[in-house]
């Protein structure tokens, strides 16, 4: 468990913006380029450079390269923060679908939708759909965007713009003018201006005042680890831009897990009739709340990070790792899968540092999911509380 909570230190005090003193970084750099790189460079590029977030690329009408599909999971273990990027229609020409109109916005903003749920991004994950430079933006691609703005606030998830700098201030005013009240604010990354410096950077010295993030040099390699790539740079105001409004965990935030379950059919078979899992949970505390179990809890099975349909006994653990057969979980409890998960960093925070966890909480990024049935050491509401006192007393960490 201080091995894992070590890392996680570690992890908030550089992979999320912060600093050891506790402050919020301001800057943050990342690179794009719109094929997947493959896990070895990916993995090489995070050790050996200053990057810290990378562009993940949907495949779209508009970007048929589906290299990155598959590989979320993946990229948030190696510690990568990422931007969410569907290419959209251009004002003309080949990639524009044709004439552009706000059926076609909301259409994509669907398809975006559909995909990163895919994907296995979290609730209020921002999505940046991403326009080219137009020298006249045409009222086609106006009504494009703000139906797409407008149907992406209606989802779990929470609307971007990549665009040029030139153009950044007129689509802004155009997506924001019928923009539902109360709804997240919209994310803006421009591209192009001057006086671009890797070292020192932020994304409003791009001349746009209300950027959260700057692309400011764009087709250039760079090598680092022995690996070379063609690449663009960014620069962000933290370094998980497309989740800066997340709840995030490892793999899914559970509470997403169970909210995303309940949307996706059922396998053949399956029926989704009440599994009082409480009461069986109550019954075996004695073989679940064993050494280095956090928290027991009602949830639903992930599959590869993917929620299923198949409701579970959810128990988080300090640390996965091989141990004798009789301090193994048991696999299934009267017919419901235990599914073993690994404490996240928040987790972990909140447990051994409460007053830096409490620090980090301003920050969606850093906020645990609470639940309305859990034991253990990570159950911090005092109905549980009482609940779990009403049971024999189980000695555990």
């Amino acid at each position: 468990m201080r091995k894992s909570l070590e890392k996680a230190m570690a992890a908030a005090a550089s992979g999320s913006g912060v600093t050891t003193a506790g402050t919020v970084s301001r800057r943050a750099l990342g690179f794009d380029t719109s094929a997947y790189p493959g896990n070895r460079a990916m993995k090489i590029w995070k050790a050996k450079s200053d990057y810290q977030f990378l562009v993940y690329y949907l495949q779209t009408p508009a970007h048929r390269n589906s290299s990155f599909q598959g590989t979320r999971e993946i990229l948030a273990a190696m510690g990568w923060g990422m931007a969410v990027l569907y290419v959209g229609r251009k004002a003309s020409g080949r990639a524009s679908g044709g004439p552009l109109h706000a059926g076609l916005g909301a259409s994509d903003a669907r398809d975006a939708i559909l995909k990163t749920v895919a994907e296995g991004f979290a609730r209020l994950t921002v999505i940046f759909l991403d326009v080219q430079q137009m020298d006249v933006i045409p009222d086609g691609m106006k009504e494009y965007i703000n139906a797409w703005f407008l149907e992406i606030a209606g989802s779990r998830f929470v609307p971007g713009l990549y665009c040029a700098a030139s153009n950044a201030s007129a689509l802004k005013a155009s997506a924001l003018k019928h923009y539902p009240a109360g709804a997240k604010v919209p994310q803006f990354w421009v591209a192009g201006g001057n006086g671009f410096d890797a070292t020192a950077s932020e994304p409003a010295t791009s001349g746009v005042a209300f950027a959260n993030l700057w692309q400011g040099k764009l087709n250039t390699t760079e090598t680092h680890g022995g690996v070379a790539l063609n690449i663009s740079v960014n620069v962000a105001g933290c370094s998980n831009p497309s989740g800066i409004y997340a709840t995030m965990a490892s793999p899914l935030a559970a509470a997403e897990a169970i909210e995303l379950a309940k949307e996706i059919p059922p396998p053949a078979g399956h029926s989704r009739a009440k599994v009082k899992i409480g009461a069986i949970i109550q019954e075996n505390l004695h073989d679940l709340l064993l050494p280095g179990v956090l928290e027991v809890r009602e949830g639903y099975q992930l599959a590869a990070g993917i929620p299923t349909a198949t409701p579970a006994i959810v128990v988080t653990v300090a640390e996965k790792s091989d141990v004798p057969k009789s301090k193994e979980l048991p696999r299934k409890i009267k017919g419901i899968p235990v599914d073993v998960r690994q404490a996240s960093l928040q987790q972990l925070l909140r447990l051994e540092h409460p007053q830096l966890a409490a620090q980090l909480s301003s920050s969606d990024e850093f906020e645990v999911p609470e639940f309305d049935f859990s034991f253990g050491p990570l159950a911090s509401r005092p109905q549980v509380e009482a609940l779990a006192a009403s049971r024999p007393k189980i000695e555990y960490m």
